[in-house]
């Protein structure tokens, strides 16, 4: 509204694309510059690509103990859980096993899956990534916020005995 009282028109040009936001945040602790902390906030379609990345740019500042933190983690998608559990697990391992009311039983293992959607390649499982992180001292954090999806995640370190869990 200008002075007088009128309006005056303005132009705006617009782009429309899809906003990535940040569920992966790494840093190396104060006090002991070996450990790398590791704060996901949720498992969505980047997730993956974004722990992955974490998780080298640690490694390669000299961190050899990792701190994944998945307190307030209220979970996500299941392929994105599934892609990050294979960088730790075995071909084949199971990740999810579920009964349903009439007791069949459904178990789902990492194998090597590429994803056609295009929001979806960063939860692709690569061969040859399978199993790269399963001999990385971990340790996972967890609370009470730390629920569905993320729930699966910090079971599956616990049952394959990858990391202690706290929390």
């Amino acid at each position: 509204k200008t002075a007088d009282g009128t309006y005056e028109e303005k132009t705006f040009t617009l782009v429309r694309k899809r906003m990535e936001s940040a569920s992966v945040f790494a840093e190396r602790l104060e006090s002991d510059a070996s450990v790398g902390i590791i704060n996901i906030l949720g498992f969505n379609y980047k997730t993956p690509v974004q722990f992955e990345a974490a998780v080298e740019e640690l490694k390669k500042a000299g961190c050899d103990k990792f701190v994944m933190d998945l307190r307030g983690n209220l979970g996500g998608h299941e392929i994105s859980i599934a892609a990050i559990l294979s960088f730790f697990l075995d071909e084949g391992d199971i990740y999810i096993q579920t009964k349903d009311a009439s007791g069949t039983l459904t178990q789902k293992a990492i194998a090597p899956v590429e994803h056609e959607a295009e929001d979806l390649q960063g939860c692709n499982i690569v061969k040859e990534k399978i199993g790269i992180y399963k001999d990385l001292d971990v340790v996972v954090l967890c609370n009470y916020n730390t629920a569905s999806a993320a729930e699966l995640f910090v079971a599956d370190f616990k049952d394959y005995g990858i990391a202690k869990t706290v929390g």
